[in-house]
C-alpha cells in the first residue's frame, strides 16, 4: 500500500517548490498593491479547485501558530500580514503565497511517499505556471534565497529515530548525511530542535540536479537510515535486561492516567509508545494515530480547544485528557 513502507519510522513526506513570477518583484520588495495582486492571481487560478483561502491578517496569533504546528505553513509566512495560504480540503497541498518567494507549493503525505508527493506538487505547479515564472536557462528557477535556485525543490522525510538517538548515534548520522549533501533539521524545520526523537532529512542541493535525481537520491538516503534505525532497535531489544521494556510500559501508563502533561513530556512519552508499537510490545493503535495525537497536543492546538486565554496548567490538563481518550485502545500485547 502506498506510504506503508516502514511507516513506523518514516512518519511523513514533504515536497516543496519555490517559485516566483517574472512580472513582480520578490516579496521582500513588493508594495502592498503588488502583494494584493499576487494573492488575487493565485486565488483566481485555484478558486474553483476546492482550496480554502486563509489570509494571515484575518487570523489570530493562535490560529496562525496552529498552522505551523500542523506543518501547513511556515513561521515566516505567518509573520507577514500580506501573506496568504491556500489549503486543499484534504490538507495534502498547501500553497504559501508571499513568504520569502511568491509561491511555496507544498505537498505533505503520510509515510514514505516521495514520488507521490513530487507528482502532486508538480500538478499544482503546472496550474500556477501559466502566468510565467522567473526562470533562467542556465540557472533554472530564480528564488529570493540563492540556496533554492535551480529546481527550487526541497524534499524531506520526517523520521522517528528513537534508536539512533538513544544510543548516541545521531551525531555520526549528522556528519554522514552532511557529506552527501543532505541536512538534518528539527521537528518544525530549519532552526528548530528534534522533539520526540523526530527529525527531518532533506536535500541541501537544488542546483545541478534534476527533480527526479533529488527525489531518487533522497529516497536512497532515507531507506539506508531506516535500515540502520531498525537494526539499532533490534539490538536494543535483544540486549534489554528489562530496563527498556519497563521504560516503555511506564510511558504508556503515564500517558493513559496522568492528569497534567506538558508538550515536552508528551513528545517524549509518545516516542516511547511508538517504539513499543514498532517492536510488538503494544497493540491497538498505529504510528500514524500517535503522530496525530502529538500534533493535536501541541500548545496552540490545545489552546484552540479552550475558551479565553488558558493558563499553562489548563493547557496541560486538556492535553492529558486528550491523551487519555486517544490512547484508550492502546494496550500491552
Amino acid at each position: 500500500m502506498a506510504g506503508s513502507f516502514d511507516a513506523d519510522i518514516a512518519a511523513s513526506t514533504r515536497v516543496r517548490l519555490a517559485r516566483n513570477y517574472a512580472d513582480l518583484p520578490f516579496p521582500g520588495r513588493m508594495s502592498r498593491v503588488q502583494a494584493k495582486k499576487l494573492n488575487e492571481r493565485v486565488a483566481s487560478r485555484l478558486g474553483n479547485r476546492e482550496f480554502t483561502r486563509l489570509d494571515m491578517a484575518s487570523l489570530s496569533p493562535n490560529e496562525r501558530q496552529v498552522l505551523v504546528e500542523r506543518h501547513l505553513a511556515s513561521r515566516e509566512l505567518c509573520e507577514r500580514p500580506e501573506g496568504m495560504l491556500l489549503l486543499s480540503k484534504d490538507e495534502k497541498i498547501s500553497i504559501m503565497v508571499g513568504e520569502e518567494d511568491h509561491l511555496r507549493i507544498q505537498c505533505l503525505l503520510p509515510g514514505l511517499q516521495l514520488e507521490e508527493a513530487d507528482n502532486l506538487s508538480r500538478s499544482v505547479d503546472a496550474m500556477l505556471s501559466v502566468d510565467g515564472y522567473a526562470y533562467d536557462a542556465q540557472l533554472g528557477y530564480l528564488t529570493a534565497c540563492p540556496t533554492n535556485v535551480g529546481t527550487g525543490m526541497r524534499a524531506s522525510v520526517m523520521l522517528h529515530l528513537v534508536g539512533l538517538s538513544s544510543t548516541g548515534s545521531m551525531q555520526s548520522l549528522l556528519e554522514t548525511v552532511g557529506k552527501f549533501g543532505y541536512t538534518v533539521r528539527g521537528f518544525y524545520g530549519e532552526g528548530t530542535q528534534a522533539a520526540g526523537d523526530m527529525v527531518q532529512i532533506s536535500n541541501q542541493v537544488t542546483l545541478g540536479l534534476s527533480e527526479e535525481e533529488i527525489i531518487r537520491n533522497l529516497g536512497e538516503v532515507v531507506r539506508s537510515i531506516v535500515k540502520k534505525e531498525r537494526s539499532v532497535r533490534e539490538a536494543m531489544l535483544k540486549g534489554d535486561s528489562g530496563e527498556l521494556t519497563d521504560r516503555l510500559n511506564r510511558s504508556l501508563g503515564i500517558l493513559k492516567f496522568a492528569r497534567r502533561m506538558s508538550s515536552e513530556e508528551m513528545m517524549r512519552r509518545l516516542s516511547d509508545v511508538k517504539l513499543g508499537l514498532s517492536i510488538g510490545l503494544f497493540e491497538g493503535m498505529t504510528a500514524a494515530e500517535l503522530d496525530k495525537l502529538a500534533t493535536l497536543g501541541q500548545p496552540a492546538s490545545i489552546a484552540s480547544t479552550l475558551t479565553g486565554s488558558p493558563s499553562s496548567a489548563q493547557r496541560d490538563e486538556a492535553r492529558a485528557k486528550l491523551l487519555r481518550v486517544g490512547l484508550k485502545e492502546c494496550k500491552v500485547f
